[in-house]
């Protein structure tokens, strides 16, 4: 077995083998008890989903590398399949990049894995193609493969790589009326298709376009180099062209994304709808003419939908155009415009914010990038921070209007089985840095945010630090009050409840008021630091969130349900997997509440990664 890679850490040896009695019990980065994940798949999947590659508040790069080897080397023996179809999960269904690249290269230089390997099948080369998804994540294999194990390349991999760039996508219709998208290895799959299905587009899902685009001639490991280490032997004219246009560096960089054409003959090629072609609004604003960039929005607004719209709305707004254009929904005209007549957020914005089923978070996003809004920081964490509303410099009055009604509208779509749940948010002093580096999100933000979302579908929220306060607001005010008012009312009581990480006073709080809730949700970076007995946690101690979660149990709800949202997913659990109905959700992402309500144990979230077939990417 290879072992683990350095990815040039310092540390060159392979960790020792811990067993699972020895792994149950430990302690986070902030000196308290914590527990790991009885079963390696969740203990995978725990460090896996919504984790960056990147530094977290107590974590380095390699630090996290070696948590994800850590749970790799416990599950390779028992199931080895588990790892790509969970790297498979993570890439499609996640939409996670980077970290399903690793776990793809870890599978495929661990013998445990690869054996028995041959030259027609193996899990290596049968997953390959699912997991590279993006041109650009050959290249990301290839650097992985040779910053962690050098060369040569695995022969499962450089076969799976030979497949996934003959990777070829078909759509075909059912009876001229639904259509739907199939995808097949070239010269390995059946190519055929049923005599009641009409092929009407068919191309390779890597061409001379993305390969164009995805070559990354100014990083370690280019597209060029792929080809030279990986060595794909051509399967059809096109990709011979293509290969050789990689190898002799003849890719042109003003390469457009090719009108589609139907296959099938029984269709008029110029009366087929492309299904990428030029005339789309992305395109639009590709197009190389005297236009300017407000010329190019307006020319295809219409056809941008709410999504589209959401996420280019500082673009449109700094290119000149309204937020009365942007959405105009509901056809109001500004000289009549009333704003106690709700005619900026009408009957056609309710709805379509309704239909979308997007969580108030997109909208957040967007409000976010274009205005004043979030947590500030003057002279650091504990001198001066404060929660921000306003308009800033790029929103308009219409925008910043639509963008809040649609904020509290969408929190309508939060599931009603979240009634009845007593949120709690950490506000300690960890939960000030940034979820991401590349984000400027806080995540005492976004508990707090996510607290004022549940907090309007009639669920009661607390806080903790050091302390605990309980947060009463009446219905008529919940009614009343904008979801960012109460989202800001949350954060200003840090200063209240202090910066440690006392989360146990939240149950404590419960038992003692004897509050009946179907569920708690804490939000956390799981740094339960206690500062109140003057050292860390001990499995002996009369105030963790272990024994304070015994007595609610006991004494008040027996069937409750714990969740613990791990915004940092440090790669821990609070306590122990399936410990009287805890479930721990590892990161964030904005369809979280959606997952808590699906996720009644971790049974059903293994068992969905592990019926994931490779073949429906």
């Amino acid at each position: 077995m290879s072992g683990k890679p350095t990815f040039d850490s310092a540390e060159e040896s392979n960790p020792d083998k811990l067993t699972v009695a020895d792994r149950t019990l430990t302690t986070n980065e902030a000196g308290g008890v914590a527990y790991e994940a009885k079963t390696p798949e969740f203990g995978l999947y725990k460090v896996i989903i919504n984790q960056l590659i990147e530094d977290t508040y107590y974590d380095t790069v390699n630090q996290t590398i070696d948590k994800i080897w850590d749970q790799f080397d416990r599950i390779a023996d028992s199931n080895p399949e588990f790892v790509l179809q969970l790297a498979t999960y993570a890439r499609h269904e996640e939409g996670l990049r980077d970290i399903p690249q690793l776990l793809l290269v870890l599978a495929a230089n661990d013998e445990r894995i690869t054996q028995p390997d041959n030259e027609e099948s193996s899990l290596i080369r049968d997953y390959t193609p699912a997991i590279i998804d993006r041109t650009d994540e050959f290249n990301s294999v290839i650097s992985y493969q040779k910053r962690g194990y050098g060369t040569p390349i695995p022969n499962g991999l450089k076969k799976g790589i030979e497949d996934a760039l003959h990777k070829k996508y078909r759509i075909v219709s059912d009876n001229g009326e639904d259509t739907f998208r199939r995808t097949f290895i070239e010269g390995r799959d059946d190519e055929s298709v049923s005599g009641i299905l009409a092929t009407v587009d068919e191309g390779y899902v890597h061409d001379e376009y993305t390969a164009s685009k995805y070559s990354q001639r100014d990083k370690q490991v280019s597209l060029h180099d792929v080809l030279n280490l990986v060595r794909p032997k051509p399967r059809s004219d096109n990709r011979n062209q293509l290969f050789a246009s990689i190898t002799k560096g003849e890719l042109s960089s003003g390469v457009t994304e090719k009108d589609h054409w139907d296959v099938s003959g029984n269709f008029d090629p110029a009366e087929v709808e492309p299904l990428r072609e030029d005339r789309t609004w992305e395109s639009e604003l590709s197009q190389d003419d005297d236009r300017s960039e407000e010329e190019k929005y307006r020319a295809r607004l219409d056809d941008m939908g709410l999504m589209a719209r959401i996420r280019n709305l500082r673009n449109m707004l700094e290119a000149g155009i309204s937020g009365g254009e942007i959405f105009d929904y509901d056809e109001y005209n500004m000289d009549t415009y009333d704003d106690s007549e709700n005619k900026i957020f009408g009957p056609e914005s309710r709805e379509i914010v309704k239909n979308h089923h997007m969580f108030p978070f997109r909208y957040y996003q967007a409000y976010k990038a274009c205005g004043n809004v979030g947590v500030s920081r003057s002279l650091g964490r504990h001198t001066n921070t404060s929660f921000d509303i306003g308009r800033g410099s790029v929103l308009d009055m219409i925008s910043e209007h639509w963008l809040n009604s649609a904020i509290d509208v969408s929190a309508e779509n939060i599931p009603d089985e979240l009634e009845n749940t007593y949120s709690v948010i950490d506000l300690s002093g960890s939960m000030d840095r940034e979820v991401s580096n590349d984000s400027s999100m806080a995540r005492a933000e976004i508990g707090c945010l996510f607290g004022a979302i549940l907090m309007k579908r009639n669920s009661d929220v607390g806080v903790f630090g050091d302390d605990f306060a309980n947060v009463e607001m009446n219905e008529t005010a919940r009614d009343t009050t904008s979801t960012l008012d109460i989202t800001e009312r949350l954060y200003s009581l840090s200063d209240k409840v202090g910066n440690s990480t006392n989360g146990w006073k939240s149950i404590q709080w419960a038992v003692e008021n004897n509050a009946i809730y179907d569920r708690f949700i804490v939000f956390t970076d799981e740094q339960l630091w206690d500062s109140t007995t003057g050292g860390i946690f001990s499995q002996e101690s009369s105030s963790s969130l272990k024994e304070q979660w015994d007595e609610y149990t006991n004494k008040v709800n027996p069937n409750a349900e714990l969740y613990v949202v791990d915004l940092a997913s440090y790669g821990t659990l609070s306590m122990p997997e399936g410990y009287h109905n805890v479930h721990q959700i590892s990161g964030w992402s904005d369809n979280i509440i959606d997952y808590i309500v699906k996720s009644e144990d971790s049974d059903s979230i293994i068992e969905m990664i592990s019926s994931i077939d490779k073949n429906q990417y």
